[in-house]
């Protein structure tokens, strides 16, 4: 008879930030890893790995689909790392699997993916360590040196941490600027896609993405606050990743039609900026993208 498996913990979703001053005092800084996020438990001598939703032990994954090809990788990769065994059964081990890049499905989007160095491609990241409380539920997160002394007493291996880029009060328009240039990334060739801030005090966290993985060039865009809702939230990198987060949900590429996908982009918008967006704004980009996803 097989073990019930526990209840899944989810990572909360980072939201985009539209300024800084939501954090009071210092924080952490990292760059913004474009990967797949994923987990890692020890339960009573088990590995256990899961996705963003669900755990994916024991379940059918179709490796046609590209997005979800990663899975199979990663699931062969914590296998044979035998040091995971290694991890406190009160914690989950959270991180971004980075896969090797896919080719670019939109000519008109030439940033859909960051493509990072060949030895940072199916990597995973330590993005954070979950500590849960008795009741097997989210109680915090470790503080990131924390949680990387941890790993390292562990003797848990090949799991990369990111360096802090800076831990002070950030200046708002010094971030942004730099932002905007072009941030040069330890992993990306080329720019990172963004900066994540996380203030582990009060369990607070979000980012901000470089301009151009924004529609519109930033010649085109002399500020944020000049941002519309449509330009700041309805674009096809958010489109792209609620689609693929269908899939992992279980649907096949037949059951998503356009309309489900508006609805899902919609409520994630909502849930995320409390703003609803332009339909006839939002259903033009969802209907390109339906025509040239993979």
């Amino acid at each position: 008879m097989t073990d019930q498996l526990p209840s899944f913990v989810k990572y909360p979703k980072i939201p985009y930030l539209g300024g800084l001053e939501v954090f009071p005092g210092e924080i952490s800084l990292f760059e913004k890893i474009d990967g797949s996020n994923c987990q890692i438990r020890n339960v009573k001598g088990r590995i256990l790995l899961g996705n963003r939703s669900n755990f994916v032990m024991n379940r059918r994954w179709d490796q046609s689909i590209g997005y979800k090809a990663w899975i199979p990788t990663f699931k062969r990769w914590a296998m044979k790392n035998y040091s995971l065994y290694g991890l406190p059964q009160d914690v989950v081990l959270f991180g971004e699997w980075v896969a090797p890049r896919e080719e670019e499905s939109d000519p008109e989007e030439p940033h859909s993916r960051i493509e990072y160095s060949p030895e940072f491609e199916n990597r995973l990241f330590l993005i954070d360590v979950g500590l849960l409380n008795a009741e097997g539920n989210l109680e915090r997160f470790l503080d990131y040196q924390e949680a990387v002394q941890l790993l390292r007493e562990r003797g848990i291996e090949d799991v990369p941490a990111l360096p802090e880029l800076r831990v002070a009060k950030p200046n708002k328009r010094d971030i942004e600027r730099l932002l905007v240039e072009g941030l040069p990334g330890k992993f990306a060739k080329g720019d990172m896609e963004g900066i994540v801030f996380k203030d582990y005090r009060v369990q607070s966290a979000g980012d901000i993405l470089a301009r151009k993985w924004l529609l519109k060039p930033y010649s085109e865009i002399s500020h944020e606050r000049e941002l519309s809702p449509n330009d700041r939230y309805s674009t096809t990198p958010r489109i792209r990743k609620t689609y693929y987060k269908l899939l992992e949900q279980g649907l096949e590429e037949t059951d998503i039609s356009s309309d489900l996908l508006f609805h899902a982009v919609r409520e994630d918008i909502i849930r995320e900026a409390n703003t609803n967006p332009g339909e006839y704004f939002l259903s033009s980009r969802i209907k390109r993208f339906m025509k040239t996803r993979i």
